[in-house]
């Protein structure tokens, strides 16, 4: 297993680097963990940037998604 700490302006590096350290391995399992708006959803986005995903693919939090639903009252939240 392998940490990184950095500062919210590191993430792109650290993004870049994490998916360098992914690619070596073949499959992976990645487990972000923080307190909410701590920035694991955009430091995934990077990651997934730097595997291959185009910028205009958003990257969304579930947090994200539970209180966009939470706002409509049609919307069922598992």
């Amino acid at each position: 297993m392998t940490t990184f700490k950095s500062a919210a302006a590191d993430l792109p590096t650290v993004g870049r680097r994490i998916a360098a350290e992914l690619t070596r391995e073949g499959e992976f399992c990645l487990w972000l963990e923080g307190p909410l708006g701590a920035g694991k959803t955009t430091l995934a986005g990077h990651i997934f940037r730097a595997l291959g995903l185009p910028e205009t693919t958003p990257v969304t939090s579930p947090t994200s998604h539970a209180t966009t639903a939470s706002n409509d009252p049609s919307a069922l939240i598992v």
